[in-house]
């Protein structure tokens, strides 16, 4: 959900659908119209970061796979890596 507030009469619009659109050169959201002013509203959200799509509890990858490095070896065969 997106707010939106209109620069001339403080109109305040919440929005659950935004369309970008470019009008007049300028990027705007299609539904954040104010009818009465006749202008695009501006978005008044504080940017939150990534969210908790990007945070990860407990432990590291590393730890959990016993800190296991790429050792070279496809079964019982050692192979060089580095040829």
């Amino acid at each position: 959900m997106a707010k939106y507030k209109c620069p001339k009469c403080s109109e305040t619009r919440l929005l659950s659908k935004q369309t970008i659109i470019v009008r007049d050169n300028k990027i705007v959201t299609k539904q954040a119209f104010c009818e009465s002013c006749e202008v695009y509203m501006d978005n008044i959200d504080k940017p939150g970061g990534f969210g908790k799509a990007m945070m990860r509890g407990g432990k590291a990858l590393s730890s959990r796979m016993g800190n296991a490095q790429p050792s070279g070896r496809i079964g019982d065969e050692k192979i060089n890596i580095h040829e």
